[in-house]
Order: C-alpha cells, then structure tokens, then sequence
C-alpha cells in the first residue's frame, strides 16, 4: 500500500538508528507492520515502510503522523510514452529519444494529449512533416538534447496532424478592453482544447507563481461563485490530469500565452 510524506520525515531502524530523512511528498510503500513504544506518557506508533531512490532503497520505521493513505481519484497516464525512461524518480514526461534522456518534451505531449496519439507518433509525424523544425528542436546534428517549444512550435505539430491553431491571446483578448486576460467563462469555452504556457516548481512539476516555464493543456474549468472554482489541466510532468483553484491557476499562468487548437469539423 502507497503512501505519502506531509513533513520532512526522519526514518530509524529497529534500534533507533536514524537511517535517512524522508523529503515531504516522498512516496513509501507500507510494509504492513507497526509497532509502538513509550516516551514518557506518550505511546508513539511508528510504521514500517520503503523508499526507493536511485542508487538505494531505505526500509525502516517513520512516525504514523508524517503518513497520508496515497488516494488517485484524477486520470493518469494520460499519453502513452513507450520510451519513458526506467528511473522511477524521474518525471514521467521524461523519455529516451535518439539516444539521449529528454526533458523538455512538455509541448509534444501536450500535442499528444490533444491528438489522442502517442508521444512517438506526434515525433515521427512532426520530423516528417516539418523536418527543419525538428531538428532545431532536438539538435540533431550536435547534442540531440530538446530544447524547449515556444507556441509556434506546438503549432506545427498540430498541423502536421492537419489540425488547425490560433493563439491563445487571439482567443481571449477582450474587444472592448484590447488585451487577453484570463476569465472564468472564456477559458471554459476552450477547454479541451487550450495548451497554456504556466510556471512550475522544477522538482514536483506543480504549478506555481513562479519556476520553470512549463506547457499545460486545460480540460476543465469548473466555475464557483465569484472566482472561487477550480481549473483541471493535463500536466505532462507527471502526465496525469492535476486539479488547481482558479487563483493557482490564474497566478501560475500570468499572461495568455499559448495555443488553441480549432473544433473538429
């Protein structure tokens, strides 16, 4: 059974030896084995559980209250990615292309997300259509390590899928006022369709105010009194669809940037 850290937590062996501090969010499996001792009147129950890292897995005792039963109600493993790489500790968008561990690869899967193909089709397709294109992106005949893609570049993969894109501030800029801003009823009429430049903590991929610049697609916007409802994007960090309100989401994404893929007709 999974579960997870809410505070740095320390983890001891059976004597009492600190083995290592558990980092807060850390994912454990439970061993199914608890015990407890006594510190003067308090009785302290501790949990036998594992995490894995890279280069070791720690198995010991952690305190009950630094664990939380680990609940997936959201979608995941939303893209297929048949090139992920194997290191559990890695990003799920990270994957292994032409040879080299790709990390930037969040505007083809969300071009992925929206075709409703896998990550390896939208690169075969895209080289093929837009060679030039593809290969300043992977730097083909240097590193091959992706670079990040700009709106332009999300663009071209959607057409070579011949699908149609605009941008996102055309979409959402107000007549009246002359500049694109979020509102609650303009994004909901495009969700589904939006992929939306935010920023994010570099570590967790959570959206934030500030951090690493980061592509989204928004699928739902769920409107709650005044301004108090939520946002759900697909997140290719962890390629999953993640839940925010609409102050996390409105103070990650700044200004409208981004692309808006057309209807099908």
């Amino acid at each position: 059974m999974k579960k997870w850290v809410n505070a740095p937590a320390p983890m001891y062996d059976h004597d009492g030896e600190k083995l290592t501090v558990l980092p807060e969010r850390a994912i454990v499996e439970a061993e199914g084995w608890s015990e407890k001792f006594s510190v003067g009147y308090l009785a302290i129950e501790r949990e036998m559980v594992t995490y894995k890292t890279t280069t070791r897995n720690y198995t010991g005792f952690v305190y009950v209250g630094f664990l939380e039963g680990y609940i997936e109600n959201l979608p995941k493993n939303c893209v297929q990615i048949g090139s992920a790489t194997a290191d559990p500790n890695d990003a799920e968008q990270y994957a292994l292309i032409h040879g080299v561990r790709q990390v930037n690869l969040c505007g083809e899967l969300c071009a992925a997300y929206l075709l409703g193909v896998s990550l390896e089709d939208v690169l075969a397709e895209w080289q093929r259509v837009e060679p030039k294109m593809y290969q300043s992106v992977f730097n083909l005949f240097s590193s091959k390590q992706a670079r990040g893609t700009g709106a332009a570049e999300v663009q071209s993969m959607l057409s070579a899928f011949d699908r149609y894109s605009v941008s996102l501030a055309s979409v959402l800029t107000d007549p009246v006022l002359a500049k694109a801003r979020y509102t609650v009823s303009g994004l909901k009429a495009i969700a589904g369709r939006a992929v939306v430049s935010v920023r994010m903590d570099k570590w967790t991929g959570r959206l934030k105010p500030s951090g690493v610049l980061h592509w989204v697609v928004v699928t739902d916007v769920i409107p709650e009194r005044t301004g108090y409802g939520g946002v759900e994007v697909y997140n290719p960090f962890p390629n999953r669809i993640e839940a925010y309100s609409w102050s996390e989401f409105v103070a990650s994404a700044g200004v409208p940037y981004g692309v808006v893929m057309s209807k099908e007709s």
